[in-house]
């Protein structure tokens, strides 16, 4: 059972990673892409982003100095409604310290409004756990509109 909760975790946390060093961080963004959530009660608005179709997987990341959320859809082509529960391979993610502490989400969904290869928009929540500890964050009302220049 604690082997098959690891690999729940683990798993998301390797795509993540596959999917996120293939991201392209678009620091000279021409200020089109917004990515905002509250975060354990508090507003949170990203400053930088990165977003990355592969195949059929999708990343969407937003930061804001060491702290950052992700997004990773694995098998979405579409606008529609993604589970990002701990049990799916799609999966939010929360650092508050650069990348050494993640809290991958165990319940949640993505609902993707509009969906092309230049820019995704839509809304999110998820409630996401640390592994090592147990300890949850809450991330709602969470929205973004990220796009990547050509």
């Amino acid at each position: 059972m604690i082997k098959k909760k690891l690999l729940s975790v683990i798993i998301p946390l390797v795509i993540f990673g596959l999917v996120y060093s293939g991201c392209k961080k678009d620091d000279d963004d021409d200020g089109s892409s917004t990515m905002t959530a509250t975060i354990e009660g508090s507003s949170w608005s990203a400053t930088s982003f990165a977003f990355n179709i592969s195949g059929n997987n999708t990343s969407i990341v937003g930061w804001k100095d060491n702290e950052y959320v992700s997004i990773t859809l694995v098998d979405a082509t579409t606008t529609g409604n993604y589970d990002v529960g701990i049990s799916n391979p799609s999966t939010g993610a929360y650092s508050n310290d650069g990348q050494s502490t993640f809290y991958v989400s165990r319940q949640g969904y993505v609902n993707v409004t509009e969906y092309t290869d230049l820019r995704i928009k839509g809304t999110f929540e998820f409630l996401a756990v640390k592994a090592t500890t147990q300890d949850t964050v809450l991330v709602d009302n969470g929205a973004f509109d990220v796009s990547t220049k050509e």
